[in-house]
């Protein structure tokens, strides 16, 4: 699962401040496209981690879940656990 936001964005009033809790959304919220990595310097293109340009945004408070097989966990139980440990 991909871009499963934990914390709303820390944009405009929210920057510099504790992350606030997501706010709550209608339906199916698409977790299939990897979130924008951090605003951070860009990685040399002969380094081993360099893989082409990458979108960047300050909206990053989102996690890529990788799960073994398949999970016994549905996605629905899963974002639950995870809204919990936040």
């Amino acid at each position: 699962m991909r871009r499963l936001c934990y914390a709303r964005p820390p944009l405009g009033n929210l920057r510099w401040r504790a992350p606030q809790r997501v706010e709550l959304w209608q339906g199916v919220r698409r977790a299939d496209e990897f979130a924008p990595r951090c605003i951070q310097p860009s990685r040399a293109e002969n380094s081993i981690g360099y893989f082409g340009p990458e979108p960047e945004s300050e909206d990053c408070l989102d996690l890529n879940v990788w799960t073994a097989g398949s999970s016994p966990l549905s996605t629905r139980q899963l974002a639950e656990s995870l809204a919990f440990a936040c």
